[in-house]
């Protein structure tokens, strides 16, 4: 009689089991109530050409791609749906990053810090105009870093 639980875990998750025979139901008074709960085991992202150098490093369509994915896992694990972005395919070598690509990776990444009750992140160049603002190591970089303090 009394509560045991176990912890085991594959490839993908972990899965947290406890049980007791506390149901009142005399059909089942041999027999623990067993319950489990299944939780994902975080990956850590990692991010193409980490990191980035000023000057040397152009900014890429994988970087914003990257982005898109791993802050599209984090609306996941916190009831959120995927983001519909502008250019939901961008080619590599071929699709100019544009701003308004840096500007919906924020916008998507602060849904997930206000699902978590936290402070959204601050950002270089708050507001972000096109053909006035030129896409930064930096902008990469705070997303990338506000991706890491979330996951």
């Amino acid at each position: 009689m009394g509560d045991y639980d176990m912890a085991v875990a594959d490839n993908s998750f972990f899965y947290y089991t406890w049980g007791d025979n506390r149901d009142s139901n005399s059909f089942h008074a041999n027999q623990p109530d067993v319950r489990f709960k299944k939780i994902s085991i975080p990956v850590p992202f990692t991010f193409t050409d980490d990191p980035l150098t000023a000057q040397v490093t152009p900014v890429k369509a994988v970087h914003v791609t990257e982005l898109r994915q791993d802050i599209d896992t984090l609306r996941s694990r916190n009831g959120l749906g995927a983001f519909t972005y502008t250019d939901p395919t961008l080619t590599v070598g071929a699709t100019q990053v544009k701003t308004a690509h840096i500007t919906e990776l924020r916008t998507a990444l602060n849904a997930v810090y206000d699902a978590q009750g936290k402070t959204q992140p601050t950002y270089t160049d708050p507001t972000i105009t096109a053909g006035q603002t030129a896409i930064k190591k930096a902008h990469i970089e705070e997303i990338r870093s506000s991706v890491k303090a979330v996951e």
